[in-house]
């Protein structure tokens, strides 16, 4: 292969993986494909671009989370207190695939949602830790 193929190739895998990136709601944060617990205290399903439910709650102290998604897309799924500080790890959840975390929450309110382009506005609920 010519240099300038070469170049062109490697440029136009890198504009993909870019986009790739950024079509699965890429962030700075720290993101997480965990291990679904066995048997977790909260479970969030996603289905095509909404939730199972629009509010959740647990107890505080140590949750545990499954993700777990039914539709054909992907998605995050982010957790905010009340001042908008993210909590604990982004969870990343391809079509049919499931994941886990587990947050150590205080009594409060939080919200989830999930960051993709497009999603946020049917794929948020509210979760009540008390």
């Amino acid at each position: 292969m010519t240099s300038r193929r070469t170049s062109a190739i490697r440029l136009a895998v890198g504009v993909g993986l870019v986009a790739s990136l950024a079509a699965c709601g890429g962030t700075s944060q720290s993101t997480t494909q965990g291990t679904v617990p066995a048997t977790p205290d909260l479970t969030v399903l996603a289905q095509d671009i909404k939730f199972d439910r629009t509010e959740y709650t647990a107890k505080p102290g140590s949750v545990s989370l499954a993700y777990l998604s039914k539709g054909n897309q992907s998605h995050n799924l982010v957790l905010e207190d009340v001042s908008g500080n993210r909590v604990g790890k982004e969870l990343i959840v391809g079509p049919g695939a499931s994941t886990g975390e587990v947050f150590t929450l205080t009594a409060g309110t939080y919200r989830m949602y999930c960051t993709i382009p497009g999603h946020k506005a049917s794929m948020n609920a509210t979760l009540t830790v008390a």
